[in-house]
């Protein structure tokens, strides 16, 4: 029996991400009101982190980031204020933001890179360079 997208939902977890560009001018609007949702999304249920990160090579570039423990969660999280307050923030941006929603059923640190022979570690690096 073949699994449906809902079972697969249902032990995956979610990813939300923004990245957005704002003018030196907004940039002080822009993060009072992004800076004022992310202790309320991090008390959301299901809510695994939340965080606001500024690129360092370009100036006035940012990333809102937040972690769900599942696909329900997340699509609970867009339907809230909190996600309304970020998006009226958008009229505040030089660009349209580029926003992804993800689901991901596995993910991996550094004890990857451990279980990989030695001498497969050159080969899958330069695998990923092609």
């Amino acid at each position: 029996m073949s699994e449906t997208h809902v079972q697969r939902a249902e032990r995956e977890w979610a990813l939300a991400t923004m990245e957005m560009k704002i003018g030196v001018s907004m940039e002080s609007e822009f993060l009072r009101i992004v800076r004022g949702v992310l202790g309320p999304t991090r008390a959301m249920r299901g809510c695994t982190s939340c965080n606001l990160y500024r690129n360092t090579e370009e100036l006035g570039s940012y990333i809102l980031c937040s972690r769900w423990q599942s696909y329900e969660d997340l699509i609970r999280y867009i339907a809230t204020r909190e996600v309304s307050s970020v998006l009226l923030a958008m009229d505040l941006l030089e660009a349209r933001p580029e926003v992804r929603f993800e689901t991901m059923s596995n993910c991996f640190g550094l004890e990857l890179a451990a279980r990989v022979p030695k001498d497969n570690q050159q080969l899958l690096l330069s695998g990923l360079e092609k």
